[in-house]
């Protein structure tokens, strides 16, 4: 950790706000080791504070007059900080922080159809729909999962483990849902696709 912040308050001198107002890249990415370094240590508070000020300075860094397509560093760095609000069982900012970087990568894959985007479109509905069981709002969370399943399948149309397991949270969540016929397709679907991983 020492390191880290060291090299934090380097770059906080080097890209200071008066020469750099947005931030830097740099300056995103040490506040973003320094959260993962926290979080691995069971600092979940001080993690959060160095992830929530990470994605701060993407937003800023990557605004929408400048970037209208959006920008992979700055949907990377709100889904980061949205999954980990979502682990620590923050729903309302997690979900936020979702739909922040889910609006960017529905931006960036109108212009870039890489598999990294569309990887990071499924995961990011994957996360929301997480996000809005815990919320009560079962609706949403199934068609966050269905989303996720669809292009996750689109992304790895040979199969992967990220298709079963999006296919296996879906079934869950339909069943949860008592919508058992759905439950009942998708889960079996899920089993055939794990049996061709």
């Amino acid at each position: 950790k020492a390191t880290l912040t060291e090299a934090l308050n380097t770059f906080q001198r080097v890209f200071s706000e008066v020469r750099f107002p947005a931030g830097h890249t740099s300056t995103r990415l040490a506040l973003q080791s320094l959260g993962y370094t926290y979080w691995i240590s069971g600092e979940q508070k001080e993690s959060l504070k160095y992830f929530g000020a990470s994605a701060a300075m993407a937003v800023k860094l990557y605004p929408a007059r400048k970037f209208p397509n959006g920008h992979q560093d700055l949907a990377d760095a709100l889904q980061t900080h949205g999954e980990l609000q979502s682990k620590a069982e923050n729903y309302e900012i997690a979900k936020d922080q979702l739909q922040a970087a889910l609006d960017v990568y529905r931006k960036l894959i109108n212009v870039n159809e890489s598999l990294r985007i569309k990887a990071g479109l499924a995961r990011c509905h994957q996360e929301l729909g997480s996000a809005f069981w815990h919320l009560e709002q079962q609706d949403e969370a199934v068609e966050h999962a269905r989303a996720a399943f669809a292009t996750y399948q689109a992304v790895y149309p040979d199969g992967h483990t990220e298709v079963v397991e999006s296919a296996q949270t879906l079934g869950i969540l339909l069943k949860a849902a008592e919508r058992l016929d759905e439950a009942s397709d998708v889960l079996r679907q899920g089993v055939q696709l794990a049996r061709a991983v």
